[in-house]
């Protein structure tokens, strides 16, 4: 039978950590190693963790959750590796459907659940839902993708000693990095419709605007270590087109319909399609906003990249 760990770094969340341990204790199947690594918490957490007699608590000093990560591999005896973070629950039968995705396709070497919202009134939690966090109505079933966020993410214990762990430098993005190199070896990443999880996304635009742009630099530093420059060279040709006729709307307002028809408005289609079918599957008529949230954290992220590419290009 396959061994499962799952491996969560903790970081002052004694607020949320009891909860989502208990949530894991309950979840199917119930023969599976618990490994919560303390990375240098300074509240109540690990004295909460050291209650439950399921879990081994770690203490990895080196900062950052990559950090923790490795740790928690190095300290697994698991076949698959289930990656989570502190402050999320997960369904009763997630477990379950990430070890069953693996048998799929020999291919698939990293599988992600998808992450519901755990505040379902914050408009701007509810909006990171949609799409941004692998949730789309209109995708069900296995389906792959580029990145797998790190609070979902699974692989084979196997796989790390081929592409290796998570890149400890990296303070973000560090997602991204480990999925590219998976798919560089001819490797699949999927996502699993049936394998959820709720999690507390921000609740605040500034907080999650602010993520996003951080998210960019790191994304950059990614591709740059892994010399994937198409990726990077498309987002800046994007962010400037748009920043260009920004510029030619103070020029000539004429221009306005210009920027809208050519850049703004096909991305808010993009994103209205499953806004709608959101908007019709929960009766939240806020969804309808949703679109034009989208919009100011790509933007962000795009500012990010930019930011990025300025920072290598200066050292």
């Amino acid at each position: 039978m396959v061994k499962i760990s799952i491996i969560i770094p903790l970081y002052n969340a004694e607020k949320y950590i009891e909860e989502c341990i208990k949530s894991i204790i309950e979840a199917e199947p119930l023969d599976k190693e618990i490994i919560i690594v303390n990375n240098n918490s300074k509240d109540k957490g690990p004295e909460i963790v050291s209650k439950f007699k399921e879990v081994k608590l770690i203490q990895e000093i080196k900062k950052g959750p990559s950090a923790a990560r490795n740790r928690g591999i190095k300290e697994s005896t698991g076949d698959i590796l289930l990656f989570l973070d502190d402050d999320l629950v997960i369904d009763k039968n997630y477990i379950l459907e990430i070890t069953k995705t693996f048998d799929q396709d020999k291919k698939i070497l990293a599988v992600g659940g998808i992450a519901h919202s755990y505040d379902r009134k914050s408009i701007i939690s509810l909006s990171h839902e949609v799409r941004l966090m692998g949730y789309s109505p209109s995708k069900q079933g296995i389906f792959e993708v580029k990145t797998i966020p790190t609070m979902t993410f699974s692989t084979l214990k196997k796989i790390i000693d081929e592409v290796g762990a998570f890149d400890e430098n990296l303070m973000g993005a560090e997602d991204y990095d480990i999925c590219l190199r998976i798919r560089k070896k001819g490797y699949k990443c999927v996502m699993n419709s049936k394998a959820i999880v709720y999690h507390r996304n921000p609740t605040n635009l500034n907080s999650l605007t602010g993520r996003w742009f951080r998210y960019g630099i790191m994304w950059v530093e990614a591709n740059q270590k892994n010399k994937v420059i198409s990726e990077i060279m498309n987002t800046i040709i994007w962010f400037l087109m748009i920043l260009l006729s920004i510029i030619l709307l103070t020029v000539d307002i004429k221009f306005i319909f210009l920027t809208i028809i050519l850049f703004i408005l096909p991305w808010i289609i993009y994103y209205s399609v499953d806004t709608l079918k959101y908007f019709i599957k929960y009766k939240k008529p806020e969804a309808l906003i949703f679109p034009f949230i989208h919009q100011i954290l790509i933007l962000s992220r795009c500012a990010g990249i930019l930011y990025g590419v300025l920072k290598i290009k200066s050292k």
